[in-house]
């Protein structure tokens, strides 16, 4: 059961990250979110009235095997450890072995260096933090996303791609995916925030589209060339996230108008 609490200050901790950006864009009126970069964060003297959630990862944390001191995750779990500040830390869908109607007990295999390093994160900070800490399992976050930043979502990358006029995709083209609004993860967290919750909790629309009927209705009848590079190891498949266990919780309720909804409002940026 989670217990609501009124957080006196809500630290979005990151730097180029589209999600902190929107929730903060959403929400600013509320006073008590702020925006401030990691190296910032170790500067405030923290209490366990505030909440620490992180959005920033080190370049190195996607791109090699695990090592604690590129695990910001990790870092933060230390330092806030002694305050006894809540952290939300936003792992990845990626830990898992791809199926459709993941739920937080599907098993556990990493697909990527990503995925991995994200799990190993997981396991370090709540040795650190007990039940201190949220920990949150996203899939596919769909919006607006064209700020440069050090891993390119999968719209980043298709804006890009469509500047350039053509957009480059790999086997994820033909697989369906769990794609989720930008709008409505913003809601989410902020409802997750209120609720006080702890534990492990998947994130996503549990709407799967298959990206290449997606590709066709954002871009519409824009002309740009669609390149497939495929991949010889290739590990993922078709998935998509049961969200159920959080939305009983938070009482919210994802629907595929809303997709649908966010789908028109991007054919609007092509």
């Amino acid at each position: 059961m989670s217990k609501k609490k009124n957080y006196k200050k809500i630290y979005l901790v990151g730097n180029k990250s589209f999600l902190q950006r929107n929730l903060y864009e959403k929400f600013k009126n509320k006073k008590c979110f702020i925006k401030i970069t990691f190296d910032k964060i170790f500067n405030k003297k923290l209490s366990k009235n505030d909440l620490v959630v992180n959005f920033s990862n080190h370049i190195n944390f996607y791109k090699k095997s695990y090592i604690k001191k590129f695990d910001r995750n990790l870092i933060l779990a230390k330092f806030l450890k002694s305050t006894k500040t809540k952290f939300i830390m936003i792992s990845t869908r990626q830990v898992y072995k791809p199926k459709m109607n993941l739920n937080e007990k599907s098993k556990i295999e990493p697909i990527s260096i990503y995925g991995q390093n994200s799990y190993l994160s997981e396991l370090n900070c709540k040795k650190i933090l007990k039940s201190n800490i949220l920990i949150l399992r996203l899939t596919n976050i769909i919006g607006n996303d064209s700020k440069k930043k050090k891993r390119p979502s999968l719209m980043g990358m298709i804006i890009d791609g469509y500047k350039k006029r053509v957009i480059e995709f790999d086997n994820n083209y033909f697989l369906k995916k769990d794609l989720l609004p930008i709008n409505n993860f913003s809601e989410i967290l902020f409802k997750v925030i209120k609720h006080n919750l702890s534990g492990i909790y998947n994130v996503g629309s549990g709407k799967p589209i298959r990206i290449n009927l997606f590709m066709k209705q954002i871009l519409s009848k824009r002309k740009v060339e669609i390149k497939i590079i495929n991949k010889i190891k290739f590990n993922d498949k078709d998935f998509s996230i049961n969200p159920r266990k959080l939305f009983d919780v938070i009482k919210y309720n994802f629907t595929k108008k809303m997709l649908i909804n966010e789908i028109n409002s991007l054919k609007k940026i092509f």
